[in-house]
């Protein structure tokens, strides 16, 4: 793995641009992913080290990440503090980092919001349903350290990349919403690591989907995947993702699920107890089935396909 040592470093699509296209509808045929693999990784583990995205390509920055670390004097416990924070956020305002945020309040009055990106898995929707955060420091990671011999050290126990529960995340991804050059909003994702014990950022690779308000999923580099919402009472969202197919119920109730090859052979069987259901295919053969989910004489079925 290479690194850029530059303190400030700007990546588009200039460069590194590599556009793959898929359909599986006449109704989608303007929709494509557009992929930027970083070659080789940014990787920032030197404090003040920073970078920018420009996710579509049109000369203005989109999101910024930064590995920031100083040292403070706390009255408090009369002592001085050495702080590191991995931070991403949207570099203009009507961007936005889907995630949450949490609210501390001050015993002496006031208090303040700190913001955390989610670290999303292959195959999650990016979608408007996610909440979006448009504060310009997320914090993906922090450290904080008492300097003096025996030190100790305070994590972030509500970061989703660095933390207590996850001293290293690697492989997962940032929902990014961003605004092209009519107001329009699209939806995409950062590939990165938070690795060392939260001293290491490393980005890798970046998608978005090009039609406005399209969802794309985390990961996605090849296809426009159909992402389907049943209009009937089950309430199922339904999607594949490579081998994998993704049902997402508002009830469940032992709905049963089935699939089907094109041929109407049935290959599964079985009732779904989970509000989320992933169904590994491994072993099939790409190309189209059909799933259908019936529910108290309620009959929900879609075309799906692995690829």
């Amino acid at each position: 793995m290479k690194k850029s040592r530059k303190s400030s470093y700007t990546f588009s699509l200039s460069a590194y641009a590599a556009v793959a296209v898929s359909f599986l509808h006449t109704k989608e045929t303007d929709s494509q992913v557009v992929y930027i693999d970083i070659d080789p990784d940014i990787i920032l583990d030197e404090a003040l080290e920073s970078t920018g995205l420009d996710i579509d390509n049109n000369g203005t920055i989109d999101f910024a990440l930064l590995n920031s670390s100083f040292t403070f004097f706390s009255e408090s416990f009369s002592s001085y503090f050495t702080r590191q924070d991995i931070l991403a956020g949207p570099y203009i305002p009507g961007n936005a980092i889907a995630g949450i945020s949490e609210y501390f309040s001050s015993p002496y009055g006031g208090g303040f919001t700190l913001y955390y990106p989610f670290a999303l898995s292959q195959g999650s929707i990016i979608n408007n349903v996610l909440s979006w955060q448009n504060n310009g420091q997320q914090i993906m990671g922090i450290r904080t350290f008492v300097n003096y011999a025996m030190p100790n050290t305070w994590q972030c126990a509500n970061c989703y990349w660095y933390g207590y529960f996850n001293p290293e995340t690697i492989d997962r991804f940032l929902g990014i919403r961003f605004i092209g050059d009519f107001g329009e909003n699209h939806y995409g994702w950062i590939r990165c690591d938070v690795k060392d014990e939260g001293r290491t950022l490393v980005i890798k690779d970046y998608a978005y989907e090009t039609q406005p308000d399209n969802a794309i999923l985390a990961g996605d580099t090849l296809h426009y995947v159909d992402i389907i919402q049943s209009e009937n009472d089950i309430g199922a969202t339904i999607y594949s993702f490579g081998f994998n197919i993704y049902v997402y119920l508002n009830d469940t109730k032992g709905m049963l699920l089935k699939i089907h090859d094109i041929n109407g052979k049935e290959l599964i069987n079985k009732n779904l107890f989970e509000d989320n259901t992933i169904i590994n295919m491994n072993g099939y053969a790409t190309g189209f089935y059909i799933l259908t989910l019936n529910y108290n004489h309620q009959t929900c079925a879609q075309m799906i396909m692995l690829y």
